[in-house]
């Protein structure tokens, strides 16, 4: 039998057993109940309450831990399922744009040198929805910060516009004088300043290509002359810019490119000129082409959200200029429009005026135009056109 060391406390047990302090004597006796363990000292009742509530502490900080570790990873797991539900999403959505147009020798020319109309358009995860897209590249979506230098071009009726080119200090990087000039239009309230407009600028740099910003009247920080801002129906200073253009580089290619309200602009220029202009090629990018269709739809659902926003920025331009129109004879009414709060509310305070229209008169201008014959569209979404309807269909 083995003999096993204890030490206890003579207050809990009697006979010849030292006490517990450091005089204390050690006992030794035989064990013959557990040969091979060691009986445990006696535990004296405090002691044990206290070792319970030590034990119930120590669980309830592994259930808080625990928690505290379950909080992240389903976090984790719900980020990790939303951005495969994202992915699949994009994928299932990705397809090859929609081509519509006639085989002729010059649409199928200018098909074969653009490869990117053939191939599959990638969506971006999360951005597969036309409202979520435009909001977050409008408010996430950088300017790179183009140098310009601004042009002042003063035109028939008293009126101005800024042509913004891109400006560097260096005049070794500047493009040769018969590199192609490429006239964009921006949408409406957008200007030289707007992300996406600099970005098509520094693209047509890369190409080779020489880009001059058209700044209707009063947007970015464009000067107003008169009072007459500027609408979809008026072409006037579109050809202006584009004559002045022509003339200052007789020996380059003219090409053209508009965004929204500036694609309408710039299609009904095209149309009205028909092939006289010096413009060779053009694009047409999100244009409204009926207006008052696009008027009925910006006035519904979240659609209102642009509608608003616009409103807003119209009057941001108005604001600075409005000294203009004090005490000017004519039906506009200036006053109105701090309260105003849609587009068709502006313009029927200061834009139907300005161009001699009926503001009582709800139909608005539609400048479709049929440019060519056999026009070539490309979209992301299955067309409502079918081949018997195509009479009655106008692209660009």
């Amino acid at each position: 039998m083995r003999a096993c060391t204890t030490t206890i406390c003579s207050r809990f047990r009697t006979g010849a057993v030292r006490p517990c302090f450091p005089s204390a004597a050690v006992v030794r006796r035989p064990l013959v109940h557990q040969p091979s363990v060691c009986p445990r000292p006696p535990i004296p009742s405090h002691v044990g309450c206290l070792d319970h509530t030590s034990r119930g502490l120590n669980t309830r900080r592994m259930v808080v831990v625990e928690a505290a570790l379950a909080g992240p990873a389903l976090a984790v797991g719900a980020v990790g399922l939303a951005a495969l539900l994202a992915w699949l999403d994009a994928v299932n959505k990705s397809q090859k744009p929609q081509l519509i147009y006639s085989a002729t020798s010059f649409n199928t020319t200018v098909l074969s040198r653009c490869p990117t109309l053939h191939s599959v358009y990638q969506c971006t995860p999360f951005l597969t929805n036309g409202h979520v897209e435009t909001i977050v590249v409008a408010k996430a979506r950088k300017a790179p910060g183009v140098d310009y230098r601004r042009e002042i071009l003063i035109a028939q009726d008293g009126g101005a516009v800024a042509i913004d080119w891109e400006h560097h200090d260096d005049a070794g990087k500047d493009l040769p004088l018969d590199a192609p000039v490429l006239i964009l239009f921006p949408g409406l309230t957008g200007g030289s300043g707007d992300s996406y407009v600099q970005h098509a600028v520094l693209q047509a740099r890369h190409a080779g290509i020489r880009a001059a910003v058209f700044n209707s009247r009063g947007t970015a920080e464009s000067p107003v002359l008169t009072p007459q801002f500027y609408s979809a129906s008026f072409t006037g200073d579109a050809r202006e810019v584009v004559d002045h253009v022509a003339k200052r580089f007789p020996n380059s290619t003219l090409f053209a490119a508009g965004w929204s309200l500036g694609a309408n602009i710039l299609v009904n220029y095209l149309g009205e000129q028909g092939a006289d202009t010096p413009i060779e090629a053009a694009v047409s990018m999100c244009n409204p082409f009926d207006l008052t269709i696009s008027n009925k739809q910006i006035n519904e659902g979240f659609n209102k959200i642009y509608n608003w926003n616009l409103a807003a920025g119209l009057k941001r331009i108005f604001a600075k200029h409005h000294l203009v129109w004090r005490g000017h004879p004519g039906p506009a009414q200036p006053h109105l429009v701090p309260s105003v709060t849609t587009i068709r509310e502006f313009d029927e305070a200061i834009t139907v005026h300005s161009f001699g229209e009926d503001p009582s008169a709800r139909a608005l201008v539609t400048p479709m135009q049929l440019l060519v014959e056999d026009p070539l569209q490309v979209s992301m979404r299955p067309s409502q056109c079918t081949a018997s309807a195509r009479a009655s269909c106008k692209f660009c």
